[in-house]
């Protein structure tokens, strides 16, 4: 069950471009030619459930599934029932939100039995987009993904007192006898996605065996099911499309069958069964995944080594307005539009705050940039907002709805690809704002590092010496967000003349890290 709320409408979900229709084991520079010749288009906002999972079923290499009445009527008793149950009935075993309560006025045993598989909670009604946030979400993943799954349904309810959606999926009586034949991958091989993150709404919480601060990886899980337990030296590496391989604990969490952790009294009895069972890897990075071509391996004593790539396309900037002197026009900046995921047009909305009336302008002109309204003098009293509509995404401005005269403060970061305030010669380190704008930037210190804008908007620092790196990014800020500059001093360090080795113990146990400057992971201490 995923426990979902108000932020789940923020996730970013990636652009998603075409899919391979089978999975197999395969080099990088394959899997890049496979993204050429792909013909599993991702759906678009108008898909259904049922389109959207066959496309991500499709794209690991599994057959497509068929919706059941039967099982669509017995997810809706279930969603009702999770919905609409007063909190009194959720107590004891029937904490867990899988069971229903027979005292409950709204238990059936079709809900219990056919309806319920997997559970989502979303303040939005739309089921493909539950489907997209399952996805997202391993110990969910792979309901949707087994191979001998050949029937299923799907129902929803509001829930009773909140701005929000029960979904329930059936994933367990529609699964067939039959054995399996293939290890299954998730993105699938020569696939690409529209997720990049897991933003933790999952339990169970699959991460607790991940390094002492778990709560902190945050990219999207990346998943193996093998056909027989992963060994126990089992090693994995993600490489970025910026061929940094990420191979270390503190940057790159493997979770199996041998290592998991749970601290979830409800739900927690369910994770080592379904990692058993379908005997998965599961690897988180420790950030979100970016744009481009990621490479997995897993690697395992005396076997063949698993490798695959897949492609991520993350969310196009949102717009920037302004709005005239005089009231009578608003302009924004057109977003890029690209062939995986075209702009289909933009929504003005202009509210006054006295009388309450939205007047709203709707385009389909995708170069269109501005637009006509009587707005009055006192433009104090007016909310605007530019959002745009691309084929798989609706993307509001991020000062949606903010008048003319309030600014929000940007916080101006450098994220580091390791653990630390420094990074290592050749690695990059990124300096962005918390809004999603597009930066300006000078470098004081040629010789020492070399910076270039990156496709979203980010600066992207490299260090050619060991001296300090000195960086200034600057943007103009959105509409209804101030501007702002920071300066930095950025660290980088030779990896082969820095690297020193601490020990550090817990409950007993010594562990060694390396790096430049090492601490001891929360909960260690050093010895």
């Amino acid at each position: 069950m995923i426990i979902n709320d108000a932020k789940m409408t923020r996730i970013k979900l990636a652009k998603v471009a075409l899919v391979l229709l089978f999975t197999s084991l395969c080099s990088p520079a394959m899997a890049a030619a496979n993204l050429q010749a792909n013909s599993n288009p991702v759906p678009g906002t108008s898909a259904t459930w049922l389109e959207t999972l066959n496309y991500y079923r499709i794209a690991s290499g599994v057959p497509p599934v068929k919706e059941l009445k039967a099982f669509s009527e017995a997810a809706k008793k279930h969603a009702i029932y999770v919905g609409k149950t007063p909190e009194k009935y959720f107590t004891g075993v029937y904490a867990n939100k899988h069971k229903e309560n027979p005292d409950s006025p709204y238990a059936t045993e079709a809900g219990i039995t056919d309806g319920a598989g997997q559970i989502a909670w979303s303040s939005s009604d739309s089921a493909a987009n539950s489907v997209h946030q399952l996805m997202g979400a391993p110990i969910h993943t792979i309901g949707f993904l087994r191979e001998n799954l050949e029937t299923t349904g799907y129902g929803f309810s509001p829930e009773d007192g909140k701005d929000s959606f029960v979904h329930t999926f059936s994933t367990l009586s529609g699964l067939s006898k039959e054995k399996r034949s293939k290890v299954i991958l998730f993105p699938g091989d020569g696939s690409t996605v529209k997720l990049n993150s897991f933003d933790g709404n999952e339990v169970p919480e699959p991460r607790e065996s991940c390094a002492g601060d778990w709560k902190s990886f945050h990219g999207l899980a990346i998943i193996a099911s093998l056909l027989k337990e992963p060994h126990k030296n089992l090693k994995a590496t993600l490489t970025t499309p910026d061929e940094v391989t990420f191979d270390d604990r503190e940057n790159l969490c493997v979770v199996t069958e041998n290592n998991f952790k749970t601290t979830d009294e409800a739900y927690g009895g369910a994770l080592g069964p379904i990692l058993a069972n379908d005997h998965m890897v599961i690897m988180f990075a420790r950030n979100p995944l970016s744009y481009g071509l990621h490479t997995a391996k897993i690697t395992q004593p005396g076997q063949k080594d698993i490798t695959w790539s897949f492609n991520v396309l993350t969310p196009p900037l949102a717009t920037r307005s302004t709005v005239s002197k005089n009231g009578k026009s608003i302009e924004w900046r057109n977003i890029r539009s690209i062939t995986e995921d075209p702009v289909l047009g933009y929504t003005i909305k202009v509210k006054d705050q006295v009388t309450q009336k939205v007047d709203e302008f709707t385009t389909t002109e995708e170069s269109k940039s501005y637009a006509s309204f009587n707005l009055g003098n006192d433009l104090q009293s007016k909310l605007f907002c530019v959002s745009v509509e691309t084929r798989l995404f609706s993307i509001a401005e991020s000062s949606c709805f903010y008048g003319p005269g309030i600014e929000t403060q940007q916080t101006l970061k450098a994220s580091y690809p390791w653990v630390g305030d420094y990074a290592y010669l050749k690695d990059k380190i990124t300096l962005y704002s918390n809004y999603k704008v597009d930066h300006t930037f000078t470098i004081s210190t040629p010789s020492a590092c070399t910076a270039k804008m990156n496709k979203i908007g980010q600066v992207e620092v490299i260090g050619k010496t060991t001296k300090d790196c000195i960086v200034t990014i600057s943007n103009e800020g959105l509409f209804g967000v101030a501007a702002a500059t920071k300066k930095f001093t950025l660290n980088f360090v030779d990896k082969a003349k820095s690297n020193t080795t601490i020990t550090c113990i817990k409950n007993g146990i010594q562990r060694g890290f390396v790096g430049y400057k090492p601490k001891c992971p929360e909960g260690y201490k050093q010895i």
